[in-house]
């Protein structure tokens, strides 16, 4: 498995699917506090990106939960947690704000950096990816 950073240079290649260990494609982004945080801010930190289809539903807040429940042991092992959704930055407030989360959410709302490797649920009328 390498771990190079996947090449963005194409964009009519579609979105990149990232597996663990690989280097994740470098990005700027607004988080849920209207600033923008850059995968660079982050270099030399340990740090896991979990990608969610859409804040607020069942599964992600779950997900999204799960991460903060962890975060004490995830930080005493030098591990930054960052959030990351198609939602727009006032939903992830609101989100990051009813569930009491306590580490940066990120929207891809303008630009899908990666696609995340977790199977997503499709909608059988339509085939698009259905939240949750």
């Amino acid at each position: 498995m390498s771990s190079a950073a996947p090449s963005l240079s194409d964009p009519s290649a579609g979105p990149v699917r990232l597996r663990s260990g690989n280097r994740a494609p470098e990005f700027t982004l607004p988080t849920d506090d209207g600033s923008v945080l850059s995968l660079s801010d982050l270099r030399g930190q340990r740090v896991v990106l979990y990608a969610y289809p859409a804040a607020m539903t069942s599964g992600c807040t779950t997900q999204a939960c799960d991460f903060r429940d962890s975060l004490d042991a995830l930080h005493a092992a030098g591990i930054t947690v960052v959030g990351i959704s198609p939602d727009d930055s006032a939903k992830l407030a609101e989100f990051r704000q009813a569930e009491a989360l306590t580490y940066a959410l990120v929207s891809t709302r303008r630009e899908q950096p990666w696609s995340p490797t977790a199977r997503t649920a499709r909608d059988s009328a339509t085939g698009r990816p259905s939240p949750g």
